[in-house]
């Protein structure tokens, strides 16, 4: 079965496409990243929209699971007054929406689901992630430097998460 894990936000979203929890089962991953950076939020999501679509027909995932964000205002979220939450609800319903819309490949799919962040990074922080990913998984490990926001380590992480809840 193929999985496409996301990690949306307002600026860009990380992706990766993957069969199982083995780093050898990491299809690809990377970002929707839109052009140029100026734009507005709005037309920033669009286009991460765009290339969702895009990648899902090329895809053609059985299911598609998006980190959604659970209303709640964390960390240094929160001593910010929850600056940027509404664009980056936004960005992840409209992915969430994009998926919800797409053609259904497999019977009954692709499958939808959604993932409060707290649920599957289980209280660890972004670095502690990132570093145990790295670990396991050398081809993270080497672009790891350019993943500034996490985006994409994070796309495996819910990933991989999801393929330990759900072993046969």
């Amino acid at each position: 079965m193929k999985l496409l894990s996301l990690d949306p936000s307002s600026t860009r979203t990380g992706y990766a496409v993957t069969t199982g929890p083995a780093p050898s089962e990491i299809l690809h991953a990377g970002y929707f990243t839109p052009r140029p950076q100026r734009l507005s939020a709005y037309e920033r999501i669009g286009q991460m929209v765009t290339d969702l679509q895009e990648l899902l027909e090329e895809e053609r995932p059985a299911a598609v699971l998006i980190e959604m964000p659970d209303g709640k205002i964390h960390g240094r979220k929160r001593r910010s007054g929850g600056a940027g939450q509404s664009i980056y609800g936004a960005a992840a319903g409209a992915l969430w929406q994009a998926v919800r819309a797409a053609p259904s490949w497999a019977e009954g799919g692709p499958g939808l689901v959604t993932v409060d962040p707290n649920t599957w990074t289980r209280s660890r922080t972004k670095a502690q992630r990132h570093a145990e990913l790295a670990r396991l998984c050398p081809a993270y490990a080497a672009i790891v430097a350019s993943d500034a926001g996490g985006d994409v380590g994070d796309a495996i992480g819910l990933a991989w998460w999801w393929w330990g809840c759900n072993r046969t």
